[in-house]
């Protein structure tokens, strides 16, 4: 006699329960495999090419240009690498282009698909994400101002591999901007001789960078400033990529901990099912630890094929999944891999949990007096027998209430499958609805403001349109915020607290909800911040927060805040308004456009949808798996009430309706809690991507993603009760009581 010998039977008499465990844990692992090398793909490639391609530390500008005998001095004054960029803002049409020449020592370009030719007098090179979206290739022709330019290759720049516009951006824009390297002759007629210089620096183990930031304030008047650490087009590399590995253990803990432990409840109610058998071999005199093991080595092969599946699938899709991942990106030539170890741990994890609670379920019956695991009587009260005893309640409203509440660990199996398929397509369609809100939330949030213009110089007399503001950068700690003076009476800048009233711009200071959130300050704190271009701190005490989830500022009123930066009191480097002004293009450094937001929201569901959706399927694999899991673990469960009533003369319709329809009232329990778990989840999301995003999404479950939710996921469940609805019949009558009898 050995034990060996039911393997191959066990496994032949459970088939479907093997199966769908294996399919539920290789889905339950697929998305932690996916997110994790797609995130740490990214940050090795960001890696490599920022050191290769000699990444800057910082830019800044200054409204005295400096004279390039005097940049040399200061580099070796400083010890630092400088190199002034020429570039011009061109507005073509409904398209902006950004053009430079050529850097030699900071931000080199990867330059790729150029012709043989060399770069001649009337070749452009354009940045490769607008290149690719538009269908763009090496010797294509495009016009900028009317003027003719035949493409000579494509290119990518460290410190645009994250394509703003603007830096305060919430998303990339590849439809209508991008950028673009012509002959410094063809630079200068393009922008009318009069192109903007920003500087590029990059540090040296030696440099004092505040007294570098302060010769540079005192000889030529920096009035911009920003560190890597500080440009989205830099970090959002690895800050995006680090969300993917965060969310990434996200998936491990909420899906495979969820399933590992709904499979692992099913393992140990399948050993208590067996406990009969279990009973036997004891009085037959096999020892604990070899029963053990046998249930054990049956519970472990869910785990085992489960994450031999997903490691395969992953190492198969890794590169174009991976590549998938870098649709925020500019188009970067990633290698996308699954590490050994990672590949390891999601095989043995998930089995070694599912030994455990074979095993401690196995430990937990031997425990039990043998008479009483023969009679098959362990773990069984018999409570809930008991339950309606007097009642005329009809035997069928009657069973399913005793069925429900007397099995409780095995309702609350049904109710997990459901709960998660649930969360997981309400968190899929939810995403859609937070991305879709930013568009108009993100407009509405401003105001009546519509366009921001940033100027390259300080201007005392007013602007013939729109309002004058004063704006500078500033820090935080380790993170930067805008420093903002408004006009007193703003009718144009939605100055709304959160508690509704309206901010009194009259010497007070005020946060916005967004910095509210990052910097963990409420009203009444005091918040120290240093500038940008000076490194002068300053205590400011917070009287209120205006509700801005899209941008971190400080604000008061203009004559403040000149005060502050010791400018005269009627002094503006940017001008807000309510329609697009026509201002001279020399002197304006950058546009803010709140319509953009919305074009930003379209291209972050373009680039974002299918990630979503394949979200959504895999949430709906998960519910039927686990669905057809537990429904087929509740017949087996079922067997001898079932051969009962084929004996009192019910149907196989009036049986189902029996069996399978007692666990309808969980439906819409698990499907409210997997809602409100996926509301939170979302919620808790959004807050920790605010930083790295610089905004706040705003968290919104739908009506339509509610009813979707319902829908979906009340058609896994009764798909699966269909899928099943044969097994109650076939279940043999006369074994199944032979068994009950013996």
């Amino acid at each position: 006699m050995t034990l060996n010998k039911r393997y191959k039977r066990n496994i032949g008499s459970s088939l479907p329960f093997y199966i769908a465990s294996v399919i539920l844990t290789a889905i339950s692992l697929l998305g932690f495999y996916l997110f994790y090398i797609a995130g740490t793909g990214i940050n090795n490639y960001g890696d490599d090419f920022f050191e290769s391609h000699k990444r800057e530390d910082a830019s800044f500008q200054t409204y005295m240009p400096i004279p390039d005998n005097e940049l040399t001095e200061i580099e070796d004054k400083f010890s630092v690498i400088l190199e002034a960029e020429q570039y011009a803002n061109i507005e073509d049409g409904n398209k902006t282009i950004r053009l430079f020449t050529q850097n030699d020592k900071i931000d080199l370009c990867d330059e790729t698909d150029c012709i043989s030719e060399p770069f001649g007098e009337n070749d452009v090179m354009i940045s490769k994400g607008y290149a690719v979206n538009n269908d763009i290739k090496q010797g294509d022709t495009i016009k900028i101002l009317d003027k003719e330019f035949r493409v000579h290759g494509l290119f990518l720049r460290p410190d645009y591999l994250y394509m703003l516009q603007n830096t305060d951006d919430s998303y990339k824009n590849i439809e209508t901007f991008f950028l673009a390297y012509v002959t410094e002759e063809n630079l200068n007629e393009l922008c009318s001789g009069q192109p903007l210089t920003n500087y590029k620096v990059i540090y040296s183990a030696n440099t004092d960078k505040t007294a570098f930031r302060k010769y540079i304030n005192d000889n030529y008047t920096m009035y911009t400033y920003l560190s890597a650490e500080d440009n989205p087009r830099i970090t959002m590399v690895h800050d995006q990529a680090d969300l993917f590995v965060l969310m990434s253990w996200i998936l491990l803990i909420l899906l495979p901990m969820i399933t590992v432990a709904l499979i692992s409840i099913i393992i140990g109610r399948r050993v208590r099912s067996e406990q009969k058998i279990i009973g036997t071999m004891t009085a037959l005199g096999y020892r604990k630890l070899p029963i053990m093991w046998h249930y054990s080595l049956l519970a472990i092969i869910p785990g085992i094929l489960g994450g031999t599946v997903t490691a395969i699938l992953t190492i198969i899709f890794a590169q174009p999944y991976g590549e998938y991942c870098l649709a925020d990106y500019e188009p970067m030539n990633a290698v996308f891999t699954l590490p050994i170890p990672i590949a390891i741990a999601g095989i043995v994890i998930p089995a070694i949990i599912y030994l455990i609670a074979a095993m401690n379920k196995v430990r937990k019956l031997l425990k039990s007096n043998t008479v009483d695991l023969l009679a098959g009587t362990v773990g069984k009260k018999g409570k809930s027998r008991r339950i309606f005893i007097k009642s005329k309640m009809k035997v069928r409203k009657k069973f399913a209430f005793r069925s429900l509440v007397g099995n409780y660990g095995r309702s609350f199996v049904v109710f997990l499958g459901l709960f998660l398929g649930a969360f997981i397509i309400s968190m899929g369609f939810g995403f859609v609805d937070c991305i879709e809100a930013i568009g108009d939330e993100g407009i509405n949030t401003f105001g009546d403001m519509r366009y921001e213009y940033i100027l390259n110089s300080l201007e005392t007399e007013a602007p013939e349109n729109g309002e004058p503001v004063i704006a500078a950068q500033f820090d935080c700690g380790e993170k930067g915020l805008n420093l903002i003076g408004l006009e007193k009476d703003t009718e144009i800048w939605k100055t709304e607290l959160s508690d509704g009233s309206k901010a009194e711009l009259n010497g007070k200071w005020y946060i916005s909800s967004l910095a509210s959130i990052i910097l963990n300050k409420e009203k009444g704190d005091t918040i120290t911040v240093s500038d940008h271009t000076t490194a002068e701190t300053f205590d400011i005490n917070i009287d209120g927060i205006i509700e801005n989830n899209y941008m971190k500022f400080i604000v008061s009123d203009r004559d403040s805040v000149n005060d502050m930066l010791k400018l005269p009191s009627n002094t503006y480097n940017a001008v807000i308004s309510t329609e697009k002004l026509e201002l001279d293009s020399s002197n304006v450094a950058s546009i803010f456009d709140t319509h953009s937001m919305s074009d930003q929201t379209d291209s972050m569901m373009d680039e974002m949808g299918a990630m979503i959706f394949i979200m959504i399927l895999i949430g709906a694999l998960i519910c039927i798996s686990a669905l057809y899991v537990t429904i087929h673990m509740m017949i087996s469960e079922n067997k001898h009430n079932i051969s009962m009533l084929k004996v009192l003369g019910y149907n196989s319709k009036e049986i189902n309706s029996m069996i399978l329809n007692t666990n309808h009232i969980l439906l819409p329990i698990g499907i409210i809690f997997g809602i409100l778990l996926s509301y939170l989840s979302l919620k808790a999301f959004c807050y920790m991507a605010a930083d790295m995003a610089n905004f706040l999404f705003p968290t919104v479950i739908s009506i339509k993603t509610i009813i979707i939710t319902v829908v979906s996921v009340s058609v896994c469940y009764f798909g699966s009760l269909f899928i099943m609805r044969g097994t109650a019949g076939r279940v043999d009558m006369v074994e199944s009581l032979k068994d009950n009898r013996e």
